[in-house]
């Protein structure tokens, strides 16, 4: 019963996906494929163990994805003391340093307004605008 569940579940959800990047392929520059789970895995691995299941490794793997699909920069968006998040701040070091082009800038929110938050995006803006023109 629950595997028939979470087999008509993913399948409406591949459908809703497909309406939506046919709607949006114009104007996204990956093109809309999104690879499989185990492909993303793949892709992190050798910056997380694969025993970090879940967002960590998904996180990494998914980032990687985007710069071989010419992505400008990374921006790690997080909870305030988000263990997932602040896992995936520490591989983003040592992903930055082997595609050394490419910015990558960690935000954690904690619902407070931060004064230096704008400041922080505008110089990744224009970061990720300089590694276009590289």
């Amino acid at each position: 019963n629950y595997n028939f569940k979470a087999v008509i579940k993913n399948h409406v959800k591949q459908k809703d996906e497909k309406v939506l990047i046919n709607h949006f392929n114009s104007v996204l520059r990956w093109g809309g494929h999104e690879p499989d789970i185990e492909d993303i895995v793949a892709l992190g691995e050798p910056y997380l163990h694969r025993s970090f299941e879940g967002e960590a490794i998904l996180s990494i793997g998914k980032s990687i994805d985007f710069i071989k699909a010419g992505a400008s920069g990374i921006i790690n968006a997080m909870p305030f003391t988000c263990m997932p998040g602040n896992i995936v701040n520490g591989a983003l070091k040592k992903l930055q340093e082997n595609f050394s082009h490419i910015p990558c800038l960690a935000m954690s929110f904690d619902g407070q307004e931060e004064t230096n938050s704008l400041a922080r995006l505008e110089a990744f803006i224009y970061q990720a605008s300089s590694s276009l023109q590289s």
